[in-house]
């Protein structure tokens, strides 16, 4: 049999080993280096799309702020009618803001909506509208409407209640084009991007704009793979990632629902962006890997040949004792001064030994006999034991396992109570900066109600004096009255005395006519009695006269008095009215100056609540950067934690593979121990060849 080349096959067989053990290493090593850029992806990615979700929220959030002064208006406010309102929104069209291309009224009793350009269009059919008339919530956003990214719009709406009644609701159109640009705007690395989807899965925002309000992401065809689950999960309100195949790569894709909408929000990135720095060292790690293989087979080839040199000129002395009838009395020439000649004196020390032991062990074959049972017996022995070792070591390994496992979920569940106390602390100072914003508008508020209480209390001043002077008017009017009765009696009387004239005259003309018939019996006697009577009938006719003219002027002047005496009782009773009504309002702005006192207590009672609250959030606030605090130690400790664990399974890890290495052991020393005691017999034959 031809000898082997100790040299080569131990340089072939470390080789062997160093490659394998390098090509695993760097294996693990790329791909923990990939599993940790996707775990790190992933959270990252996670992060930033609440970022922007929040973002979303806080931009829709504004949008229905400026729908307050709407719903805040005098019509809603004072009880006005619908008309009212939609009057007010057209009247009020220049304070629109740029955000909103319309804004309109939609009436639940008739499902028209009013904008403030006076067109007046059916929105029965729409989702907002259907949503709102349900009544469970007072607020809600739409999904965008259209056909194209241009003409789209998604509504902001918000309930009107007049006199506590539900009448229809205010909404407001947003550009879908601005929302969609600030999603565009949206980049992850340089080929990562942001979609949104509405509530049925129609794509809201899209790098590929021929797509948006085109397509639905639920209904893609299967080449796309994934990407129907994915949107399907999307508007069912889930959070989560999932890789999906985009036609042409692969592409993890975090998402999650925008909170207020029916919106859902994704990030996507490339699996090529995700695995970048684990691509770029693959190559790297596998010529590093090669290099120092090759170095180390090098490097062991040549020292072991170096080393075995001095060992076959020993090999060669050792055949040469080893010849004949093993005599134990020879012995190999040292001719070298280093660790062959060491081990060559080394050697002839235990042929020294062996000699003496050769002798020895001729005279206690039988003991060696015996314990060689001895030792087969302590090697089952042995072997039991270390059965149990490695039993209790698997149940310790499952254990740290566990523990490890427990840990990473705390860590996780630590980092998500981070994440719960930085939104708590961004949530504390909105409502800080509110709460401060609301203690200035109650302030103002309450010198407002001052002012209005000064005004009151002059407006009952001034009421008090114009009661005072409509009693001074109403009292000059009832003597301006009893003087036209008086004045009314007096032209009775006159006209009776007209009466009384016009009587007399008509007897005086009775009596002249008499004279004169008399005067013309007389004859020239009578001439001058003639006379007489008719300058008396003359009179006569003359006060005839004069009496119906005077007559007709009494007769006018008593209609002007019954004229002037109706409008003054009617005067007289308008002046009772004025007082009463007077009055009234008297009760009515005292009754307003009293419930204005009471809401300015009211208001400074609000004033310290919201200074009480403002004391609070401050507070709060420092608690909650003290729990951020916390839980950064929190998150140092379970870090350590994790640390000392993975060092206890590398230990573990290390014991097993020790304990199981002691049970090969064990079972290989337990075959010996069989081929030991086996061979003993024929050891006690072959001691026999030899010569001491």
């Amino acid at each position: 049999m031809k000898k082997k080349n100790l040299s080569f096959s131990f340089g072939l067989r470390v080789g062997v080993e160093i490659i394998i053990l390098i090509s695993i290493l760097a294996v693990a090593t790329v791909f923990l280096v990939k599993s940790g850029m996707e775990r790190t992806y992933i959270t990252s990615t996670t992060e930033l799309l609440q970022a922007h979700i929040q973002g979303l929220s806080y931009r829709n959030s504004k949008f229905m702020q400026q729908l307050r002064m709407y719903t805040m208006s005098d019509p809603v406010t004072q009880g006005g009618s619908e008309q009212d309102l939609i009057d007010w929104i057209i009247s009020h069209r220049k304070i629109r803001s740029s955000d909103f291309k319309e804004i309109a009224y939609c009436s639940f009793e008739d499902g028209m909506a009013y904008n403030d350009e006076g067109q007046v269009y059916d929105v029965s059919g729409t989702e907002y509208y259907e949503f709102m008339k349900k009544g469970e919530k007072s607020q809600y956003i739409s999904n965008s409407t259209g056909s194209s990214n241009d003409d789209a719009a998604y509504y902001v709406c918000k309930s009107v209640s007049i006199k506590k009644k539900p009448v229809g609701f205010i909404a407001g159109a947003v550009s879908h084009s601005r929302l969609a640009d600030a999603v565009d705007a949206i980049k992850i690395g340089e080929r990562g991007y942001a979609m949104l989807l509405t509530g049925d899965g129609t794509v809201m925002a899209f790098p590929q704009h021929e797509l948006v309000m085109q397509s639905n992401f639920t209904e893609v065809n299967e080449e796309f793979g994934g990407v129907s689950e994915v949107a399907q999960a999307m508007i069912s309100g889930e959070s989560g990632h999932g890789w999906v195949f985009s036609g042409v790569e692969m592409e993890l894709m975090v998402y999650g629902p925008v909170s207020g909408t029916p919106w859902s929000m994704a990030l996507c990135v490339p699996e090529a962006q995700v695995y970048e720095t684990s691509r770029s060292l693959t190559i790297p790690m596998i010529f590093f890997a090669l290099g120092i293989a090759v170095i180390l087979i090098g490097t062991a080839s040549i020292s072991v040949f170096r080393i075995l040199k001095p060992l076959r000129h020993l090999d060669k002395n050792m055949n040469e004792i080893a010849s004949g009838n093993a005599d134990l009395t020879k012995r190999v020439e040292v001719r070298t001064n280093d660790d062959i000649g060491s081990v060559t004196k080394a050697f002839n020390t235990f042929v020294e030994k062996l000699h003496g032991i050769m002798k020895d062990v001729k005279d206690s074959r039988s003991e060696l006999s015996g314990a060689g049972e001895e030792l087969n017996s302590g090697i089952q022995d042995n072997s039991v034991s270390v059965a149990d070792i490695l039993s209790n070591i698997e149940s310790v390994q499952s254990q740290i396992g566990n523990q490890s496992a427990s840990v990473d979920e705390t860590a996780g569940a630590v980092n998500e109570i981070a994440s719960n106390i930085e939104s708590l602390e961004r949530m504390i100072d909105v409502q800080s900066h509110g709460v401060a914003d609301a203690s200035s508008a109650v302030e103002e508020m309450i010198g407002n109600i001052a002012s209005v209480n000064q005004s009151v209390a002059k407006m009952a001043s001034s009421f008090e004096m114009l009661e005072a002077r409509a009693k001074t008017g109403n009292e000059k009017q009832q003597e301006m009255s009893e003087r036209i009765m008086e004045i009314e009696s007096q032209s009775n009387m006159l006209q009776e005395a007209n009466s009384a004239i016009a009587a007399i005259a008509e007897q005086t003309n009775l009596l002249a006519m008499n004279a004169a018939i008399e005067a013309a019996h007389a004859g020239e006697a009578g001439k001058g009695f003639s006379v007489v009577a008719d300058e008396i009938r003359k009179l006569s006719e003359t006060s005839s006269v004069q009496s119906r003219t005077i007559g007709d002027e009494l007769t006018k002047i008593k209609s002007s008095i019954e004229s002037v005496v109706s409008a003054s009782e009617e005067t007289s009773a308008t002046f009772t009215l004025v007082s009463d009504g007077i009055k009234e309002t008297d009760q009515i702005v005292r009754q307003i100056k009293s419930a204005m006192e009471e809401q300015q207590e009211g208001s400074k009672q609000i004033v310290e609540v919201l200074r009480n609250m403002s004391n609070s959030t401050s507070e709060v606030k420092t608690a909650s950067m003290e729990m951020s605090e916390g839980n950064k130690q929190i998150l140092e400790e379970v870090r350590r934690l994790k640390d000392a664990t993975g060092v206890m399974n590398d230990s573990v890890s290390g014991m097993s593979s020790s304990a199981m290495k002691i049970r090969e052991t064990g079972s290989a020393l337990e075959m010996i121990s069989l081929k030991m005691k086996a061979s003993i017999e024929q050891i006690g034959d072959q001691i026999d060849n030899f010569s001491v």
